[in-house]
């Protein structure tokens, strides 16, 4: 029963979890899913070969500068708040124009524009959503096209002896 369920947990990240799940040696953890600038150099690994070699090498020499560095490649890959969000102070602006205004004739004019604004943000909202989910359902034809792959890499790592 226990080893059903230790394989289990080793399946499921392993499965699931990408192009990552080929963790390299010299990485903590094993698995994919662990820290997030781990998770960061193996991208960099793929995409950047060069600062990745550059990266390991600080690690290895000035453990600190890594971390800068570390943080700064973190902070440019981060990205800027959703669309629908960017426009949550102008709408909180515009409400209290609206709260405010003494004028019935203005305040529905404002109110009106409140409501067209909101539109938009919620439009945008929508929007993005559709294209994280084509692109989350790209991702995963992807994968169900690599399910033998998947499953020899597994088997083998399963296999593998345990030191």
């Amino acid at each position: 029963m226990i080893a059903r369920l230790a394989v289990a947990m080793l399946a499921v990240p392993l499965l699931f979890g990408g192009p990552e799940f080929d963790r390299k040696p010299h990485l903590r953890g094993g698995l994919p899913g662990g820290p997030p600038g781990e998770r960061l150099l193996l991208r960099m690994e793929q995409r950047n070969p060069q600062e990745y070699e550059r990266l390991c090498e600080l690690r290895k020499t000035d453990p600190e500068a890594f971390r800068d560095a570390l943080r700064k490649h973190g902070k440019a890959g981060f990205r800027p708040p959703r669309e629908g969000r960017r426009h949550a102070k102008e709408l909180s602006q515009l409400a209290a124009q609206v709260r405010k205004e003494p004028d019935a004739d203005k305040r529905a004019a404002l109110t009106q524009q409140l409501q067209q604004k909101i539109g938009e943000s919620f439009d945008a909202e929508i929007a993005e959503h559709q294209q994280r989910l084509e692109a989350m359902s790209r991702r995963l034809e992807e994968r169900r096209q690599q399910k033998a792959e998947i499953c020899q890499k597994m088997a083998g790592k399963l296999l593998e002896p345990r030191d």
